[in-house]
This record gives structure tokens, C-alpha cells and sequence, in this order.
């Protein structure tokens, strides 16, 4: 890269990736062009403001949206937004270590992180299972007990569930 008049000349493959909103790191300054030890590496692709700008002001049905909930709804965005922009720097992250490797190595690496993947998932729908079989037994407990479960508030099926073998009478 050249450097002229303090300016730096941006290489046509770097802009084609992209930085999380780049920010200083304390100890750099705007002139090193470096965060976190990296050159900075700006976008072409334009970024929305602001997550409100892409809710509506109005719901379905026409009406207007209360501000608190529209705020409610906004959070909510950022931290989609957020959870999504950390999973995709995550993926790249990933291919890019991936592809410093050979590629053998690569493969099995591959296979590991799938299988990994696939153990979790397992997991994951085993504790659903039997948090299914938990309700189903909590549910049949209280009707035996007597209990109408529809007509039970969540804190009453607790209390219920905790003493035990109380029954209705």
C-alpha cells in the first residue's frame, strides 16, 4: 500500500471487506489506520442509522404504535441485529482460519466442528424431550389431584406442585 499526504490507498480486495463499526482502540490514533493491532478496512456496503428507521410507525391494522412499545421493538431489533452481525464475523472468522490451512487438515476440522455441531443439537433436543415429559407429568399429577390445569394461574400450579399430595376437596 502507498502512503501519500497521510492518506492511505485502499487496495480494491480490501473493500471488499468489511468492519464492524470501526472504533478507536485507546493508544492508536486516526493516523496509524490500525484497531486492535489490524488496518482498518472500510465498506462500501451503505449501513442503516438506526434499527427504529426500519419499523413502521404503524401496526398492521393501521393504528399507531405506542412509543414505549416501538422502543420495546427497537431493542429488541438491536439485539437481533447484534446477535446476527457477531455470528456472521464468527463464520468469517472461521473460514478464514480454515483457509490458512492445508487441506486434509481443513477436512477433518470440518468434520469435528459438524459432528460437535451435531452432538449439541442432539443435546439440545434430548432437554426438550424431557422437559415435554416434566409437563406431562406435572399435568397429570394435578389432574389427579383434582385440579382443573386451565383454570390454574402458573404461581398456583407451582404452589400446588410443591406441596405435594394436597387434593382438592
Amino acid at each position: 500500500m502507498q502512503t501519500k499526504n497521510k492518506l492511505r490507498h485502499v487496495e480494491p480486495e480490501a473493500l471488499k471487506k468489511e468492519v464492524v463499526s470501526p472504533q478507536l482502540v485507546p493508544g492508536s490514533s486516526i493516523g496509524t489506520g490500525l484497531m486492535a493491532g489490524r488496518p482498518l478496512q472500510f465498506s462500501l456496503k451503505p449501513k442503516v442509522s438506526h434499527p427504529s428507521a426500519k419499523l413502521s410507525n404503524q401496526s398492521a391494522q393501521g393504528r399507531p404504535i405506542p412509543e414505549w412499545k416501538r422502543q420495546v421493538m427497537v431493542r429488541k431489533l438491536q439485539l437481533k441485529m447484534q446477535e446476527e452481525e457477531e455470528q456472521r464475523r464468527k463464520e468469517e472468522e472461521e473460514e478464514a482460519r480454515l483457509a490458512s490451512m492445508p487441506a486434509w487438515r481443513r477436512d477433518i476440522l470440518r468434520k469435528k466442528l459438524e459432528e460437535e455441531r451435531e452432538q449439541k443439537r442432539k443435546e439440545e433436543e434430548r432437554q426438550k424431550q424431557e422437559e415435554i415429559q416434566r409437563e406431562k407429568e406435572q399435568s397429570e399429577k394435578l389432574r389427579t389431584l383434582g385440579y382443573d390445569e386451565t383454570k390454574l394461574a402458573p404461581w398456583q400450579r407451582q404452589v400446588i406442585l410443591k406441596k405435594g399430595d394436597i387434593a382438592k376437596y
